[in-house]
């Protein structure tokens, strides 16, 4: 993850602390509501949330090594592997998994916004489907 305050402002995720203290499901809402998605999965190891670390996509041992290390409560990602579930929850974590989509989605306008002001040159442009291939039942 980032750490800014040892002069790293880039990484594969973010560490944040919440302004207050909440239940892991209505922080789970609250994420499902901000990302636009239908469905969370959440994995509860018995914590409130105080601190998300984040990454899109999928989670992987780094990740969750990271994660853990950053002292973050609580990992919001895109997908995870059950056995890394299982291993969040030994370490005391909570997860949330949005999905592929909608952790990566969010991102996609800045970046257009920055690759634009960068390479002033050349034409980017968001895919007009603008929605998961992919639905639940």
């Amino acid at each position: 993850f980032a750490d800014e305050a040892a002069g790293e402002p880039y990484g594969l995720g973010r560490v944040g602390a919440l302004s207050q203290e909440m239940p892991l499901t209505d922080f789970a809402e609250f994420v499902k509501e901000r990302l636009s998605c239908g469905r969370v999965a959440v994995c509860d190891a018995r914590r409130a949330v105080k601190s998300a670390a984040v990454c899109s996509g999928s989670c992987d041992e780094e990740i969750l090594r990271a994660a853990v290390s950053s002292g973050a409560d609580t990992l919001v990602t895109g997908e995870i592997k059950h056995s890394l579930m299982i291993e969040a929850l030994r370490a005391g974590v909570n997860v949330v998994a949005a999905g592929h989509f909608a952790t990566e989605n969010v991102v996609c306008p800045v970046l257009l916004r920055q690759l634009s002001e960068r390479f002033r040159n050349v034409e980017f442009r968001l895919a007009e489907a603008g929605v998961s291939p992919m639905f639940f039942i």
